[in-house]
This record gives C-alpha cells, sequence and structure tokens, in this order.
C-alpha cells in the first residue's frame, strides 16, 4: 500500500478505533483497488503513447506519478519528477 493510503488509513483507524471489522474492511478495500487503479493508469498510459502523435509525428510519452496523489507531499513529488521528465 502506498504512503498516501497507509496515512488515510491511519485516520481512519484514529477516528474508528472501536470499530475492529469497519477497519479490517477499509483495509481490505484499500489493499484490493491499488492494483486496479494503477492497471487502470497503465493501460491508459499505453493507450495514449500507442495512438497519440504530435504533429511532427513523434508518439507522446505519459509521465505518470509514482504515487497517488492525495496531499501536499505526493503532490510536490509528482511536480519534482514532471520537472526532471520535461513536463511542463
Amino acid at each position: 500500500m502506498n504512503a498516501y493510503m497507509q496515512r488515510v488509513l491511519e485516520e481512519v483507524k484514529a477516528r474508528n478505533a472501536n470499530e475492529p471489522l469497519f477497519l479490517q474492511t477499509v483495509e481490505e478495500v484499500f489493499e484490493s483497488l491499488e492494483p486496479i487503479v494503477w492497471a487502470m493508469a497503465n493501460a491508459a498510459k499505453k493507450l495514449f503513447e500507442e495512438n497519440l502523435f504530435y504533429s511532427n509525428g513523434e508518439p507522446v510519452k505519459v509521465v505518470m506519478a509514482d504515487t497517488c496523489i492525495g496531499r501536499v507531499p505526493e503532490a510536490a513529488a509528482c511536480a519534482n519528477k514532471f520537472k526532471k521528465e520535461g513536463v511542463s
């Protein structure tokens, strides 16, 4: 589970400490969704890179964040990655 989802899970645990079944369910849902979301993102990346081209014929390059972007730290890390990759 990525850092953002882990942090959200910790917040849910803090607010619902007396609901162990609920917490177990939330954790299982988070764990089951993450690979699906990343698979969808990678499928979209592949679709774009294989089917979209600049006017000069060069294929587009898709740069994805390394984690889900949920708050300022993830957004900052994404911005740094995009900057390094030349995304403007």
